[in-house]
This record gives C-alpha cells, sequence and structure tokens, in this order.
C-alpha cells in the first residue's frame, strides 16, 4: 500500500533508499524492509487522531497510540509538514526516472542534494531499525540482520543478554 506517495514518487523512494541501505547477505535492501511505508505513514501522521507520533503498548503487540500535549503537537506539526515539502521537492529534483538508472547516475543525483540525502538516509535507518509498529523493519528484517532480537518489553533483558554484548 502506498500512504502519502503518488506511486512515481514510491518508485523513486524506493530505489532511492535501496541506494543508500543495500541489499547484503540476507538483508535484502531498506524498501523490502518496510522504507517507503515507513515514510509514508510518517508524512501522514497527521491525518489521524491521535496523530500517529509515539506508539502505545501493552505487552508485546502496540495497541494505539499516544495523545500530544498541545506543544508537542505543534512541534511536531512543523517538522512532518517541513518534511512533506522537502520530500515533495527533492524527490521531483530526483526525477522520476531515477529508478531505471545506473547506480553511478543514482548516487550523483542522490549527491545534488546533500540535505535531502542526509533526510532520506536517516529516514530509511529509522525504517530498517526502528519498531515495526511504525511501518518499516517489515518482518523485523532490519534487527535479524543485527541480531537483535527485537523489544524486550514486557519481559526485560536476561543477565545473559546485558553482560555477553560487545
Amino acid at each position: 500500500m502506498i500512504v502519502w506517495f503518488t506511486e512515481d514518487e514510491a518508485r523513486t523512494l524506493s530505489a532511492a533508499v535501496n541506494r543508500l541501505i543495500p541489499a547484503d547477505g540476507d538483508f535484502p535492501g531498506a524498501e523490502p524492509a518496510g522504507a517507503v511505508t515507513y515514510v509514508g505513514h510518517l508524512l501522514d501522521a497527521f491525518a489521524y487522531d491521535p496523530p500517529h507520533i509515539w506508539a502505545g503498548s501493552t505487552g508485546a503487540d502496540h495497541d494505539g497510540w499516544l495523545e500530544l500535549g498541545p506543544a508537542e503537537a505543534m512541534a511536531w506539526r512543523q517538522r512532518v509538514e517541513g518534511w512533506q515539502h522537502a520530500y515533495r521537492e527533492g524527490l521531483a529534483e530526483l526525477g522520476t526516472d531515477f529508478a531505471r538508472l545506473d547506480g553511478a547516475e543514482q548516487d550523483d543525483r542522490l549527491a545534488a542534494d546533500a540535505d535531502f540525502r542526509w533526510l532520506l538516509y536517516r529516514h530509511a535507518c529509522e525504517a530498517v531499525y526502528g519498531d515495526p509498529a511504525y511501518g518499516g523493519n517489515r518482518g523485523r528484517l532490519g534487527w535479524q540482520s543485527i541480531a537483535f532480537p527485537g523489544d524486550p518489553f514486557p519481559r526485560g533483558y536476561t543477565p545473559e543478554e546485558v553482560t555477553g554484548r560487545d
């Protein structure tokens, strides 16, 4: 399901995040892990009441979204609106042909706007390694790729997990 983006924008975004976080070994890349869905949900957060900013939790399954206070809602709304603007402009600059280009040309277009590239990379990382409740980390692919067992709530970490990690 495409959220917030047009089909052309989603195709361009998919190719861009896969260029920034490519497939490697058993990891299939940022888009198969849900990056476009994650970013789309983030940009569409205020289409819901309460806004989909902070996922609520009971046990291991998320079952709702936390209310935002007035100042927090205003700050998040401004942030999200800025990202919406950045994505509309940045994806337009990458072009509707971006997904069909070779890797070197994709890299050149991504490098042309360092701020947008950094925004894409940050959101792709959040999508790949964040909690699946936010629309990314599909099938926990990101967590599996780094051997992270997932959210420990409500069980917590075992003593072995706390002392055994480097």
